[in-house]
């Protein structure tokens, strides 16, 4: 199973660049996940690239923030309020990202296509199998 995450341009372009190899969430996954795909949320509004989901870091925001913020990609006081109230933060582990030269419009892909607030499953079949032709071309 794949998921899509929104993430906005500003971060997209330093996951682009190799600075931030961290992509916080208060929400991880409770299906086996292969792909995650990033859809730039607006101006952009198209799944930019892809990566291997290679596991997370969680525990406190504190524990987090001091294993990861070398290369978060964001400061500590847009960390701090991210994760404001909560107990248990999460890093996902961008090890290499596969960008797509012009992106994908993912209205073309999905039948009612929402961005996500934090993630959503790909599952297998119709749309699952357009998104992979399209990249595995």
């Amino acid at each position: 199973m794949d998921v899509l995450i929104s993430i906005k341009p500003c971060y997209v372009e330093k996951i682009c660049a190799g600075i931030k190899c961290y992509e916080y969430r208060k929400r991880i996954f409770s299906k086996d996940v292969e792909r995650i795909y990033v859809y730039a949320s607006s101006p952009i509004q198209k799944i930019v690239g892809f990566f291997e989901y290679s596991g997370a870091v969680s525990g406190t925001p504190d524990y987090v923030w001091s294993n990861t913020h070398n290369y978060s990609g964001v400061n500590i006081e847009s960390y701090k309020n991210y994760y404001y109230g909560r107990d248990v933060a999460y890093a996902l582990i961008v090890k290499h990202f596969y960008i797509f030269s012009d992106g994908i419009n993912p209205w073309e892909i999905f039948d009612k296509f929402f961005p996500p607030q934090s993630f959503m499953y790909i599952r297998k079949g119709h749309s699952y199998e357009k998104l992979r032709n399209m990249v595995f071309e």
